[in-house]
């Protein structure tokens, strides 16, 4: 059940993501970082290789099996870095802020890395939601059968209290105009 992470982004933000989520998260593997620093290709850092440059980030999520993209820039994105992004999230990757990451792993919020950039803090992550909606449609029709089983015998005793109760029909059914 541990999802497999890119982190984009080998510098400071990058670097301290992915010792939160070696130390506090047992969630995520995270494979290595993308990074576009020629100094960093080739090299390790944090102990995790940087596995190529931003304009392969597609190409390395699909061969690496990585089930998420990590955004740990904190400079201005490229524009080619975000189309990537964009590809990697059509393909349904989970793309996440580094800051709303840390923060759901460890309750905090990294001051230190949003900085003036206060938009990297907005959420880019998409959660599938299918689970829940069939888990909800379940229990919605479980609930009114067992409400309709247990209330079915009362209907017709309730139907003849209204019939002795009030002159007319049972069920009112009001004109409308319009």
């Amino acid at each position: 059940f541990r999802r497999k992470a890119i982190i984009v982004g080998a510098g400071k933000a990058g670097q301290t993501i992915a010792e939160v989520l070696r130390e506090r998260g047992p969630s995520h593997l995270v494979l290595g970082f993308v990074d576009d620093d020629p100094s960093r290709q080739g090299t390790t850092v944090e102990k995790l290789p940087v596995m190529g440059r931003a304009a392969e980030l597609e190409r390395l999520v699909a061969t690496s099996g990585a089930t998420d993209v990590i955004f740990a820039v904190s400079h201005d994105a490229s524009a080619d870095l975000i189309t990537q992004l964009m590809r990697c999230f059509e393909r349904g990757i989970r793309v996440v802020s580094m800051p709303s990451l840390y923060e759901q792993v460890t309750g905090r919020i990294p001051v230190e890395h949003i900085g003036s950039r206060w938009m990297a803090a907005l959420p880019l992550d998409r959660e599938p939601r299918t689970f829940f909606l069939v888990a909800k449609r379940v229990s919605d029709v479980l609930i009114s059968a067992v409400g309709l089983v247990v209330l079915a015998p009362f209907i017709p005793l309730i139907a003849l209290a209204i019939k002795l109760d009030s002159r007319g029909p049972v069920f009112y059914r009001p004109e409308r105009l319009g």
